[in-house]
């Protein structure tokens, strides 16, 4: 009896949702040892590549796909994610705009779209992308929060507001959107119901990471440094390694005058990130203002030969401050 590739390849994906990613692609070689233009199971084995990391292997076989149908809104989704897995992020977003003329209605393509626009800081195109996938699906609470995240990072507040607030209207515990909601008030300056805002979180989720550390900065900026203070603390006892929360519990603990106890979060943030210019740039403060001044000229010495925003704070310390 003769063997049936589009049953083998159907076979193929079977596994694959097994999670036999092994057994899956002896499937797809199968299939297309009977039938090499058989373009399912060219998508099929390309994304087995792609899901490993062998982007070259995975291209090459989207490639046989296109070149057997070039219109193959699937190989051109496939593609452009590879591409942009792989770095080529502008090329990979060439097969995805193709992907969205051939099949409009696709939802992965429109949100991998999405994506690669944030990727690139291309807010208003990403906004645009995300309302697509809204549009094509909307039930995916995902697209409507993501869409809601590029309106507050384009300042479109109110906008971004209305979004959050339709994902609490379906679900109010919902801590994600709640968080996003406080960001939104602390970036306004509307600091008692950001405060409020977070809170809601925390009553809910206690460990949720984001919404403490955003309260800690809210609190800051209200003036209650040690109501901050207290926060970031809870915050390390929930993750140990948040090196966001460490440097900032540092530099309250250096506002505060405890320059011994700055110098033991910072010291903990290097043991974990040996490189990290904005505790490197603290650290050599804290021992500038202890006297330590030939160590903290080394540092920012060091320092200053970088190119981010610490290094750039070194070298201006070095040229005003320490000459003087």
């Amino acid at each position: 009896m003769k063997k049936d590739p589009r049953e083998i390849n159907n076979r193929g994906v079977e596994l694959f949702l097994k999670g036999d990613i092994t057994g899956a692609r002896r499937l797809y070689e199968e299939a297309l040892r009977l039938d090499e233009r058989n373009v399912s199971a060219l998508n099929n084995l390309g994304y087995t590549y792609t899901m490993e990391g062998n982007y070259d292997r995975a291209i090459e076989c989207f490639h046989r796909a296109l070149q057997i149908e070039p219109r193959n809104a699937t190989a051109l989704l496939n593609m452009g994610v590879t591409l942009a897995n792989k770095g080529e992020l502008e090329k990979g977003l060439g097969y995805l705009q193709r992907s969205v003329e051939v099949a409009p209605d696709s939802e992965p393509a429109w949100q991998s779209m999405a994506g690669l626009f944030q990727l690139l800081s291309l807010y208003p195109e990403a906004e645009k992308a995300w309302r697509e996938a809204v549009r094509c699906n909307p039930e995916n609470r995902d697209n409507l929060y993501n869409l809601g995240v590029v309106l507050a990072v384009q300042k479109k507040y109110d906008e971004a507001i209305v979004t959050f607030n339709e994902l609490l209207s379906q679900n109010p515990d919902d801590t994600e959107s709640l968080c996003q909601l406080g960001i939104i008030h602390m970036m306004r300056h509307d600091l008692g119901l950001a405060t409020e805002t977070f809170r809601r979180v925390l009553a809910v989720k206690p460990e949720h990471e984001s919404a403490r550390y955003h309260l800690a900065l809210t609190l800051a900026s209200k003036g209650d440094v040690e109501g901050a203070k207290k926060e970031l603390e809870r915050l390390l006892l929930i993750n140990p390694a948040n090196t966001k929360a460490e440097i900032d519990l540092a530099v309250f603990e250096m506002g505060l005058g405890n320059k011994e106890t700055a110098l033991e979060h910072l010291e903990e943030v290097l043991k974990r990130e040996p490189e990290n210019t904005k505790a490197l740039f603290y650290k050599a403060i804290v021992l500038y203002n202890s006297g330590k001044k030939k160590k903290a000229e080394r540092i920012l010495k060091e320092l200053s030969t970088g190119k981010d925003e610490y290094s750039l704070k070194a070298r201006e310390l070095l040229e005003k401050e320490l000459k003087d």
